[in-house]
């Protein structure tokens, strides 16, 4: 990984901020029901395209949420 895509993945990982939820820390996330459901898994496999280029996922670009995403 080249210096300067190390900087801009550093600064995206600090940007970062989760979204709040209910559950006790450790817990498993959970996913309701979602209309959009489709436009999130295209989404989400776009995510771990970009996350793979950069060294931080190592798994299948298949739009799943599975433990090696986490």
């Amino acid at each position: 990984m080249t210096a300067s895509a190390q900087q801009a993945a550093e600064r995206a990982a600090g940007a970062f901020r989760p979204e709040s939820t209910a559950a006790s820390p450790g817990a498993a996330p959970t996913v309701a029901a979602d209309p959009n459901a489709d436009a999130d898994k295209a989404n989400l496999a776009l995510a771990q395209k970009a996350l793979s280029k950069l060294g931080y996922y190592k798994g299948p670009d298949d739009g799943a949420n599975s433990p090696a995403l986490h």
